[in-house]
């Protein structure tokens, strides 16, 4: 019997670091600058750094991430690089709208801290605002809710990728506005809420 076709979007990924092997934590952090500041991660990462460094062979990185991404039915990706000409063959990259036939700013992605954020988004153009929020579980970064907030970009088209310091609070103005989340639960789980079994259990 015939169900019919299904496609797959991957809604977050940074698909140069496919090709590395999955990274095992050696601990919990509290947010996302611990870990990426951990001699552990920078060890990890060493050769991602490596590879696009002198050598240039970024575009060779996402093209691996974008070979495996059909394998599980993944067609769309959104977390590659909307200015590099690079990304054209393999799987659609949502943010330089690769063969979509739409603008350039329909969707965008904010990545650093967001009281770095300067710009102003054109709703009437701009349909997703994809920005990290509230990656991790202090009070620092559950206040980047707050920080967005009195930017300006709280609607429906805020796509809040992460956003694990949030509660209800949070997500009740989120819904409210009809903003979207986009969750990473194996990483998040991993670096900031991973069970710890006593022994003998």
């Amino acid at each position: 019997m015939v169900i019919g076709k299904a496609t797959f979007m991957d809604a977050h990924n940074h698909v140069a670091y496919n090709v590395l092997p999955k990274w095992t934590p050696p601990k919990l952090y509290q947010h996302r600058g611990q870990w990426q500041g951990a001699t552990a991660h920078k060890n990890f990462k060493k050769p991602y750094d490596e590879l696009k460094g002198p050598d240039g062979l970024f575009c060779e990185m996402v093209k691996w991430g974008e070979v495996m991404a059909p394998l599980s039915g993944v067609t769309t990706i959104e977390g590659m690089s909307p200015n590099q000409t690079c990304f054209r063959t393999l799987i659609r990259n949502t943010e330089n709208q690769n063969g979509l036939g739409t603008p350039a700013s329909l969707i965008r992605t904010f990545i650093l801290d967001i009281s770095s954020f300067n710009s102003t988004i054109n709703w009437a153009v701009t349909k997703s605002f994809v920005v990290h929020l509230g990656e991790g579980i202090d009070a620092t970064t559950k206040a980047e809710f707050q920080t967005l907030k009195d930017n300006g970009p709280l609607h429906a088209e805020t796509a809040a990728i992460h956003g694990t310091a949030f509660g209800a609070a949070e997500f009740t103005e989120m819904g409210q506005v009809g903003a979207k989340l986009i969750w990473s639960p194996q990483s998040n789980k991993l670096l900031y809420f991973q069970a710890c079994v006593p022994e003998g259990r």
